[in-house]
């Protein structure tokens, strides 16, 4: 069984980099298995391997101090050299690709609208109106247009309804031609 020593620094040596030490001849007569070692692992250390002049704090310390005093039993060597971050540069973040242009919902949702489509163009002209606020598109009108005229047509049309009105009956009295419905040309059921 080999046996791990300790180098200058305090740091555990491996047992392999004693055989390179041995004569040839004895090397070979005393090779080790290749499993079965024993390895000092290279995170999580115990601490007794480190040297006294080691801080594990260097990095969280404020620039030109170290840790301070001593540090689980350990003293420091001295003041610790300031250690710069490298400078990165201010980047800008990722353009918009949508910024300035018109959203393409507005204007067909306001033509959906002025059409008498229902539900439609509202549902649009609210997405239109969404998607202007949220990548600073133009067309934010179009779509406020667009939900107003179809949320006053759709209003008119339950009002109708519950008067009693066809769209026959309406869209005689919005033209003035033909009856109002009280001729003898309406088919009864």
């Amino acid at each position: 069984m080999s046996m791990v020593t300790h180098d200058q620094s305090g740091v555990p040596d491996s047992p392999r980099a004693h055989e390179s030490s041995r004569p040839a001849s004895d090397a070979s007569e005393t090779r080790e298995p290749r499993y079965g070692q024993v390895r000092v692992p290279k995170y999580g250390a115990s601490a007794s391997s480190y040297p006294d002049s080691y801080d594990p704090y260097i990095y969280g310390a404020p620039d030109g101090e170290s840790a301070g005093g001593s540090v689980g039993g350990r003293r420091d060597a001295g003041p610790v050299p300031a250690v710069e971050a490298p400078q990165r540069p201010q980047q800008e973040p990722s353009p918009n690709p949508f910024e300035g242009r018109l959203d393409v919902y507005g204007p067909i949702s306001l033509i959906l609208a002025l059409l008498g489509v229902p539900i439609l163009p509202a549902i649009m002209g609210l997405m239109c109106m969404w998607r202007t606020r949220r990548f600073h598109m133009r067309g934010f009108g179009w779509g406020l247009a667009a939900v107003i005229i179809n949320v006053l047509s759709l209003m008119l049309g339950i009002w109708l309804v519950q008067q009693g009105f066809t769209t026959d009956q309406l869209w005689s009295l919005v033209t003035g031609s033909g009856s109002t419905g009280s001729g003898s040309d309406m088919v009864s059921a």
